[in-house]
C-alpha cells in the first residue's frame, strides 16, 4: 500500500511525499507525472487568482493508496472535491467509518473545510478523475460578490464541518471537458481554467438554492461520531426492531435531526439501511452453509421463515436456497 501524509492544501508537502514514496521525482512544475508501466499517478494544479486553486487527478496504482490528510487549521479556507470517474473512501481519522464517495452514486461532491483529519482510500488498480478546489473566503468574495455570504452560511464558524451533495446534471459535460482539454488540447491551461470556474459558478448556484430550500445539511464532527455510534447498533442487533424515536433518546437527538444526519452520510433511511445490512449478514451466513434457513431467519428477527425468504430475495435477487452452497 502506498501511504501519503500530509497537511490539507500543502501542495508542495504532497509532492514531496509522493517523491519519497514512489522514489522518484516526477514534479513538472505545477504537476506531478508519474507512469510507470499500467500505474500512473497525475496531479494538475492551477491558480487562477490568489486563494482560488484548481487541481485534477487521474490517477491508477497497482497497490491501494491510503492518503491522510491533516488539518490546515484554516476556517477560511474550504475545500471541494468532484468525482468524475471511479470510488473513493473518505473516512474520519480514529473512526471506523467509511463514508463512499464515487461516480456510480448521486452524491459526487464532498465540501469541507480542512478543520478535522481526513483519511481516503483509493482501491489497487482503480481508475480514478476528479476535479478539486482550494478556496479561500476572500477568492470567495471576489469571485462571487453578490454571494459572499454564502460562504458564511456553510461554514459559521471553526469547527470542522462537511458536506456530501449531488452533482447537477448539467455539470457531467463540463466535466468531460475539462478531463478532454487535459488530455487532447495543446495549450488547454486557459480552457480548463475556464471551464472549472464555469463548474464552480453553476455547482454554487446549485448550493445556493438547496440552502434557499434548506435541503443542505453539514455534518460537524460530533454528528459523525454520533452516527457511527448509531451505525454499530444497527449492524449488531439484527434480531431487534429498531424505533427511531429510541435511537434519538438514547442519543440525545431529535428524531429529525437523526433521520436527516442519517441520510445525508449514508444515503439511506435508518429502517433501509438496518434492513440490507440484515440481508447481507443473512447473505454472509447462507454462504458459510453452517446454519439452515430457519435458523438463520429467527437470528434476523423473523418468527415465519417463508418471510424472511421473501424479503431476502427482494433486496438479494435471489432466493436463500440460491445461496447455499451445493454439497
Amino acid at each position: 500500500m502506498l501511504e501519503l501524509v500530509y497537511q490539507e492544501a500543502n501542495i508542495e508537502q504532497l509532492f514531496e511525499v509522493l517523491t519519497k514514496e514512489l522514489k522518484r521525482d516526477a514534479r513538472e512544475g505545477n504537476h506531478f507525472l508519474y507512469s510507470h508501466e499500467d500505474s500512473f499517478i497525475h496531479f494538475y494544479f492551477y491558480k487562477l487568482i490568489e486563494g482560488f486553486d484548481v487541481f485534477i487527478s487521474n490517477c491508477k496504482y497497482k497497490e491501494d493508496i491510503h492518503t491522510q490528510r491533516l488539518p490546515d487549521n484554516d476556517p477560511d479556507l474550504i475545500f471541494i472535491n468532484i468525482v468524475r470517474i471511479g470510488d473513493v473512501s473518505h473516512e474520519l481519522v480514529d473512526e471506523e467509518d467509511q463514508k463512499h464517495l464515487d461516480a456510480e452514486s448521486q452524491k459526487r461532491i464532498l465540501i469541507y473545510n480542512g478543520m478535522y483529519p481526513i483519511e481516503t482510500l483509493f482501491k489497487a488498480n482503480t481508475h480514478f478523475q476528479s476535479l478539486g478546489y482550494y478556496v479561500s473566503k476572500n477568492a470567495f468574495t471576489q469571485l462571487m460578490p453578490d454571494h459572499k455570504s454564502v460562504f458564511r452560511q456553510l461554514f459559521p464558524g471553526t469547527e470542522g464541518l462537511a458536506y456530501y451533495t449531488f452533482l447537477p446534471i448539467e455539470l457531467n459535460p463540463l466535466l468531460d471537458d475539462v478531463f478532454h482539454f487535459r488530455e487532447k488540447v495543446i495549450g488547454s491551461n486557459p480552457l480548463i481554467l475556464a471551464r472549472a470556474l464555469e463548474i464552480f459558478a453553476l455547482l454554487f448556484q446549485s448550493i445556493i438554492g438547496m440552502l434557499d430550500k434548506d435541503d443542505l445539511n453539514g455534518l460537524h464532527y460530533d454528528d459523525y461520531q454520533r452516527l457511527l455510534k448509531i451505525r454499530t447498533v444497527l449492524s449488531g442487533n439484527f434480531d431487534q426492531k429498531i424505533v427511531i424515536d429510541d435511537l434519538a433518546k438514547e442519543f440525545g437527538v431529535s428524531v429529525s435531526k437523526l433521520k436527516r444526519d442519517f441520510k445525508t452520510l449514508f444515503n439511506s433511511s435508518i429502517y433501509q439501511y438496518h434492513l440490507n445490512e440484515k440481508m447481507e449478514e443473512a447473505y454472509r451466513r447462507l454462504k458459510e452453509g453452517k446454519q439452515s434457513i430457519t435458523e438463520i431467519s429467527m437470528d434476523m428477527g423473523y418468527e415465519n421463515p417463508s418471510k424472511f425468504s421473501a424479503m431476502f430475495k427482494k433486496i438479494k435477487g435471489l432466493s436463500p436456497h440460491e445461496v447455499i452452497p451445493s454439497h
